[in-house]
């Protein structure tokens, strides 16, 4: 009950309004608000994770159509016609039924295809791009699109459709394709997934930063250069996740908004999506990485696995007309589709999807005969893991081989898996994009201070020492004047560094603007709280005042709660606000216009003897896990 009182304290939070001199807190835009109700009303913190539940809020609201969207194409007349001409050159109609003129099409795990088959693949996918179609597709998901096919019903039935027409397109490329899907939950169960091979030049190019390897290396969007950020947000599906969805006998039990979290699939696949990072954390911007349509593939297989157990007696289900009811017009079942007006948001669910375009051929298992069928699993207890990066030499045209080679150094499964791993990200490449511009000049840096208290759960192996004995039941970091209760839901493969240092996630998004920034925090976990400094980039509000939502996290999900300073006080407290914050020009300027600048402002260099300003952040993260000091 208490987790519950706690998640309705922060919502009720998101409503208010603190005025502090230099930062004026704002009201959290109404559309979030509302949106974590409707997730207050199905859950709490104690079942489901915060980062998960805010950021679907956040990016459905991001999200919402605008006009003069910078993260919008422009399409002629001509290139609209293109998708018209697609479906009538590509769909022929037998006894009223839509049946591709390509044929019947076999979707495979990305890992299980051989070297022809996936070199195929990438083939077609970068002609595609060639020929500026890839695009074309990449801005159909932008729009209408965003509320219609997102946040209700219609989200598994538009990107079934969605995900067909672009196979169609591969096809007329090349007949022997088709669209593979990326299983993410047998990556999920490697110590540290974004090492998995599907990072590497044979698959999918790097994951950090522009992405300048693999067979999409140096592509462009319309906002410039692919990017990812692989592990900074989100989380990998799980086998126990599609295995909660699978639990369910009722579509309207696995949808937004009357499904629960964890049962929906487009709150987990929302997740993955933030797990990527870069272009695939925006929904306008993510279908410009190929990764979107594995991904999606994979979510569309997990609904057809849904679909085939409504069929079994113990559901008794026709999917075909098991289309929830809803007050949401943009999702009512005989609306015309965006993008696709041939087909009505109920033809999502008909069946002849499965009976006539395509099927989806199950990962591999090794219960049987202990072979994967891939050099790139391996047979693990009856189960078919991924290998790593660093058990092939990936240099240059090698690395696009399906022949197992274990280099100097390379490791087995068994001892990468029993390595805990860092649990540490690497430096994030933001775009610094404004309204569709990217340049640094449009950005200023605000200092915000993080307050770290250690879960109560966490302890290390570093023992108090009384007359020359250890005490293995204590830990030396933890102090008995801290009473910590846990009861925040985290990510299930929550990682810690066995240094002790650890990240907080920090982010900020616009209200008034385009724009997003990412950047993270340095803690010392070994303690029971302490601070750290980190700079967040907004919108340089000279020529116009900034409104944004700043928020932040640690690497298990748990959400920071904001706290604003009161200068109003006489000790200048903070006070608890909702993180949305209006920003102007006006001195003394609470930011810096240069990262540096920012920096120099918090500390005092005069004198040889560098002095911190304590009163400088205006903003301050308290991260304390559910955690409460006596």
């Amino acid at each position: 009950m208490k987790s519950k009182w706690l998640w309705a304290t922060y919502v009720a939070l998101l409503g208010a309004v603190l005025v502090s001199g230099l930062i004026e807190e704002i009201p959290m835009p109404p559309e979030i608000q509302s949106c974590l109700k409707i997730f207050q009303n199905n859950t709490s913190v104690a079942d489901t994770v915060e980062e998960g539940m805010f950021f679907s809020c956040l990016n459905g609201f991001l999200s919402r159509p605008k006009e003069g969207n910078p993260y919008e194409c422009e399409l002629s007349v001509y290139d609209w016609q293109y998708f018209y001409r697609l479906n009538k050159q590509s769909v022929k109609y037998v006894n009223g039924v839509p049946v591709p003129r390509s044929g019947f099409r076999i979707r495979k795990e990305y890992r299980q295809l051989s070297y022809h088959a996936r070199r195929a693949f990438h083939k077609a996918v970068i002609e595609l791009k060639r020929r500026g179609e890839y695009d074309l597709f990449a801005c159909v998901h932008q729009g209408d699109v965003l509320p219609s096919g997102h946040r209700g019903p219609n989200f598994l039935g538009w990107h079934r459709v969605y995900l067909a027409m672009f196979e169609e397109a591969l096809r007329r490329i090349d007949r022997t394709v088709s669209l593979p899907y990326w299983d993410y939950t047998i990556d999920y169960k490697m110590s540290d997934p974004t090492k998995s091979v599907v990072w590497t030049p044979a698959f999918l190019g790097n994951g950090h930063g522009v992405v300048n390897t693999g067979p999409f290396a140096n592509w462009k969007t319309f906002l410039g250069p692919l990017e990812r950020n692989i592990g900074v947000d989100g989380v990998l599906i799980s086998k126990r996740n599609v295995e909660a969805i699978l639990s369910k006998c009722r579509t309207k039990d696995v949808i937004f908004p009357s499904g629960q979290p964890r049962f929906q699939i487009e709150y987990h696949h929302n997740q993955l999506h933030n797990w990527v990072g870069g272009a695939m954390s925006e929904l306008e911007t993510a279908a410009f990485d190929p990764v979107f349509f594995l991904h999606h593939a994979n979510v569309d297989y997990i609904w057809q696995r849904f679909r085939d157990r409504q069929r079994k007696r113990y559901c008794s289900v026709d999917p075909t007309k098991d289309y929830p009811i809803t007050d949401d017009t943009y999702h009512a079942p005989n609306r015309r589709m965006d993008r696709f007006p041939t087909f009505k948001n109920i033809d999502g669910y008909a069946s002849y999807w499965e009976k006539y375009w395509y099927r989806y051929e199950p990962p591999a298992t090794c219960t049987v005969v202990p072979d994967c069928g891939s050099p790139w699993l391996e047979c693990q207890g009856g189960v078919c893991l991924p290998k790593s990066a660093e058990e092939y030499h990936l240099p240059g045209t090698r690395a696009d081989t399906d022949k197992s080679i274990a280099g100097p150094g390379s490791v087995s499964l068994e001892t990468k898996d029993n390595n805990p791993g860092t649990g540490l990200i690497t430096p994030i490449q933001n775009n610094f994009f404004i309204n569709g511009v990217a340049d640094m000049k449009l950005w200023v840096f605000v200092p915000i201070k993080v307050i770290y208290m250690k879960p109560a759960d966490e302890r290390f192996p570093i023992y108090p020492v009384y007359n020359g004995q250890p005490d293995l039941n204590q830990d030396f970091y933890n102090d008995p004047k801290f009473k910590t209760d846990r009861h925040l839901k985290d990510h299930s493969n929550c990682k810690r560094n066995p240094s002790g240092a650890g990240q907080i996630v920090l982010e900020s998004n616009g209200i008034n603007y385009v724009g997003r920034y990412i950047e993270y925090a340095i803690t010392d976990s070994r303690l029971q709280i302490g601070s750290s400094m980190v700079y967040i980039g907004v919108k340089n509000p000279e020529t116009e005042i900034t409104e944004a939502i700043i928020s932040a996290h640690d690497r298990c999900g748990r959400m920071c709660q904001p706290q604003c300073l009161d200068h109003g006080s006489e000790t200048s407290r903070y006070q608890p606000c909702s993180g949305a914050i209006r920003i102007s020009s006006a001195s003394p300027k609470m930011y810096g216009n240069t990262l540096g600048e920012a920096i120099m402002d918090v500390w005092d260099w005069w004198g040889g003897h560098p002095k911190y300003f304590t009163n400088k952040s205006e903003l301050v993260m308290v991260c304390n896990n559910g955690a409460d000091r006596l």
